[in-house]
């Protein structure tokens, strides 16, 4: 972030758990003078018995 400078801000997000997480995180970097952000964000994890798409439903390749 240094060498980007003061206008540039980070948000990561916590490790992923599970052995399927890796413990991986994401993170964005942006620039204040473009973006701004309200110091809100969150996430929503549901169980498999609530996802509204079964996950047998879904093409991994994005294919018809």
């Amino acid at each position: 972030m240094k060498i980007l400078g003061r206008e540039w801000d980070y948000i990561a997000s916590d490790m992923t758990e599970g052995s399927g997480g890796n413990e991986e995180r994401m993170a964005f970097v942006y620039n204040t003078a473009k973006v701004w952000f309200r110091k809100i964000a969150s996430e929503v994890v549901l169980p498999e018995s609530q996802l509204v798409v079964s996950p047998k439903k879904v093409n991994p390749q994005g294919s018809a």
